[in-house]
């Protein structure tokens, strides 16, 4: 692979549930409203069960390599469900789902910066780790987060963590 690719480190991977505030040129607009979707997030994530999604086979869009998650049960689809109707009442999701709607489950380990010039590589690689099982997470809670776009750890700051029911 390229050494001009963004790979995430083991510690940056993580599942996006809901990219309340996204990186948009609207953001800063948003980021002032922070305590009302903190306030929101507070009243919906309370007492939430937790969930698992298990992980198998790697896939790619034109963007990044992504290893593929299965969502365990609804609880996943539930929750982003009931995020996206309680901000959508409070007149909070004008930015949600604006570049698009989430609704897979996926951990993102590479991210193209530049074409990826390599594509012979990349199609063995992906052709070769296309059945590879992961394993199974349990998400035992969840993290509102502010950082960059690659979620790297120099730029990640938790402002909240909510945590779920067994």
């Amino acid at each position: 692979m390229a050494k001009e690719q963004y790979f995430y480190r083991p510690e940056e991977f993580h599942i996006t549930v809901l990219a309340v505030i996204p990186g948009s040129e609207f953001w800063r607009a948003s980021v002032k409203r922070l305590p009302e979707y903190i306030a929101v997030l507070d009243r919906v994530l309370k007492g939430r069960t937790a969930f698992s999604i298990k992980f198998r086979g790697v896939t790619a869009s034109r963007d990044a390599i992504m290893i593929q998650g299965f969502p365990v049960g609804e609880e996943l689809s539930r929750l982003r469900n009931d995020l996206r109707v309680a901000l959508s009442q409070s007149g909070l999701s004008a930015d949600i789902d604006r570049r698009y709607k989430i609704v897979a489950a996926h951990v993102t380990i590479a991210r193209f910066s530049k074409p990826m010039p390599e594509w012979k590589t990349l199609k063995t690689f992906l052709a070769t780790h296309r059945d590879v099982d992961f394993g199974e997470m349990h998400a035992r809670s969840l993290q509102l987060l502010e950082g960059d776009w690659y979620a790297s750890t120099d730029s990640v700051r938790m402002l909240r963590e909510y945590p779920f029911s067994d």
